[in-house]
């Protein structure tokens, strides 16, 4: 009786154990994943301290979105006893050594990369928009702006996601926004129609009301042309 409670009373100690070594080979496997797509990034055109990068704006954006939600960030160097993958700082740092030890410095291949995302990069963002992170979608917007500076689909983004957030400030902001973008002349209908909700949010209806029907004339087959219609009669 007093060996069976002993084992009864340690079992889950036992259980705890197994799972704990059972999440600790899992986290090995992801760390010799990472660095045999390492190693392939190494022998390709791109530089291998792209595998790093990655992780340091994976940590970056989330930061951006704790403390635009007023939380604290933070980063753990060790994974917890039942996670599944090394941390994302642990994943930086390795990957970061690794770099340094190969000596590599092939060039960023950027134009090469934006012009193969140039279809997609739209949807991107607006998906992102809808995240509601407004945190997130700045540091990333900043981000996507440091490499080809502020292009239109990146000025639209970006008055999307002043607009959608709503503050007086930011309508100022998104309608600056909104007129960059259109004064590069490559800004699509869509524009004109964020620049005039933010003007008819700041009470400069006339300006909206403009805004709006030159949407409408450029997309008069757009699905929401009977809405638009009722804000400028």
């Amino acid at each position: 009786m007093a060996w069976a409670s002993v084992l009864i009373r340690n079992s889950g100690d036992i259980r705890y154990a197994a799972q704990g070594q059972m999440f600790s080979f899992t986290r090995d496997q992801e760390r010799e994943a990472d660095m045999t797509g390492f190693q392939y990034l190494a022998r390709s055109q791109y530089p291998s301290s792209a595998a790093a990068d990655v992780w340091d704006h994976m940590m970056g954006e989330a930061d951006a979105t704790v403390i635009g939600r007023k939380g604290k960030s933070q980063h753990k160097y060790v994974a917890g006893f039942f996670a599944t993958h090394p941390t994302d700082l642990m994943r930086a740092t390795y990957l970061r050594a690794a770099s340094i030890e190969v000596h590599d410095v092939k060039p960023p291949v950027v134009d090469t990369h934006q012009a193969a995302m140039a279809k997609w990069l739209p949807i991107f963002l607006n998906d992102q928009i809808k995240l509601n992170d407004f945190g997130g979608s700045e540091y990333l917007l900043a981000y996507l702006a440091e490499g080809g500076g502020w292009t239109t689909p990146l000025l639209c983004a970006r008055g999307d996601l002043y607009r959608e957030r709503g503050n007086p400030r930011d309508l100022v902001s998104a309608a600056q926004f909104y007129q960059e973008a259109i004064g590069k002349g490559d800004a699509p209908p869509e524009a004109y129609r964020g620049l005039g909700l933010a003007l008819l949010r700041s009470q400069q209806v006339a300006e909206g009301q403009a805004a709006l029907a030159t949407y409408l004339r450029l997309k008069p087959a757009a699905t929401d042309a009977a809405l638009i219609a009722t804000l400028i009669s």
